[in-house]
């Protein structure tokens, strides 16, 4: 890269002499330097790199403000910036947001690089720092957290630099940190719990996977109680040579089954699960026989035509079971109820549950469907 200035500007004429002071330096062996002396002089040409640095962020800032960028071919001052240096696009953008920033809000960090007390990596640390500071807070706050991060740069490296620029706002305004912190986490509480999820797949034939994803604090938890039951466990055999990722897998299914075994485990629908039997209506009409039930609440029909007396205990304020509602009126009437011979209690709910259907009577042409809330009909029910 060709670096001849051949400028008249007094800037001009003292890059040129760096640079005749470089190549001078070049010829000059630096095995001949006495020990005593390489620490002093590295120190030197450190803290002058830093204003050489500090130089260069002023030119990308003047070249910023003239817009040089438009007299050529490049799109933005960044681009210009990478034509001229060779820089990496990440590396421009950040020497124009940098000059930007030492020139605007971060006086004090200029001043000090200018004067090589510190590094290029320090004052980028620093305009890090006071981007994350809320941008309504006092200026006086600010001015003060810069100044206190400048003086520490001066002891600390960058990276050291970096983690105590993550409590700067805690350090400078303690108590407005704390307020916005606490609305912070809250806010990613809400965040967290909104993002939870479980899914139950298939990994592989006979084979089941589950994926979850919640706060870290609920995973900690699970992790522990499922470390719990994860410990070696030597066997007849000797020890337990299954992995741990296996062993917390095994634990998982003893957590399961002991959660079942609770006596408070949780149950589906708020009942224990049930079994339902299904009785073909032939079985039960060959067993118990068969008979017609009125919508009404008058038990006029003959339940079993197979009695002696051809007729039924019947019970007009019905005695049915208790799910139908029994003669304490504890619960709705629906429509009659009465015993078969057999002492199995009937209505017309308990006979729909085993697969019969309403057939109405035939109708004349031009007659109208009776009301069905009317309970003038009489309904026979069939297989």
């Amino acid at each position: 890269m060709d670096t001849d200035t051949t400028s008249t500007h007094p800037l001009g004429a003292v890059v040129d002499g760096v640079r005749d002071c470089l190549d001078l330096v070049a010829w000059c062996p630096v095995w001949s330097l006495p020990d005593a002396e390489l620490g002093p002089i590295l120190a030197a040409l450190t803290k002058e790199r830093a204003r050489l640095d500090a130089l260069i962020l002023e030119l990308v800032r003047q070249a910023d403000v003239n817009a040089v960028h438009t007299g050529t071919a490049a799109a933005s001052t960044a681009v210009w910036v990478r034509q001229q240096t060779r820089m990496s696009r990440a590396e421009a953008g950040g020497a124009v947001k940098q000059a930007k920033a030492l020139n605007t809000t971060l006086h004090t960090t200029k001043q000090a690089l200018s004067q090589g007390r510190v590094s290029l990596r320090h004052a980028q640390e620093i305009h890090l720092a006071m981007g994350k500071l809320p941008a309504d807070i006092d200026p006086e706050i600010k001015a003060r957290g810069e100044s206190a991060l400048v003086e520490q740069a001066e002891a600390f490296d960058p990276q050291e630099l970096r983690a105590l620029g993550e409590r700067l706002y805690q350090v400078v305004a303690p108590e407005d940190a704390d307020r916005r912190i606490g609305e912070q986490l809250a806010r990613e509480e809400r965040k967290a719990a909104a993002s939870r999820t479980v899914y139950f797949g298939t990994a592989a034939p006979g084979i089941g996977k589950v994926t979850m994803r919640f706060e870290r604090a609920h995973m900690t938890q699970l992790h522990g109680m499922l470390d719990a039951l994860a410990k070696p466990r030597p066997g007849p055999h000797g020890r337990d040579t299954r992995p741990y990722d296996r062993r917390l897998a095994d634990a998982a299914i003893e957590w399961i089954g002991l959660a079942q075994a609770a006596g408070n485990a949780p149950t589906r629908g708020g009942t224990r699960p049930r079994i339902t039997a299904t009785i073909p209506f032939k079985f039960l009409r060959d067993l118990h026989g068969h008979g017609t039930i009125h919508t009404t609440l008058q038990a006029t029909a003959t339940l079993n035509p197979q009695s002696p007396d051809g007729g039924c205990e019947a019970c007009v304020t019905g005695c049915g079971d208790a799910e139908n509602g029994g003669g304490d009126g504890s619960g709705p009437k629906v429509g009659a109820f009465g015993k078969v011979p057999g002492g199995i209690a009937v209505s017309a709910r308990w006979l729909r549950m085993f697969g019969l259907r309403r057939r109405d009577p035939p109708r004349r042409p031009g007659q109208r469907r009776s009301d069905p809330r009317s309970g003038h009909r009489n309904t026979t029910l069939h297989q």
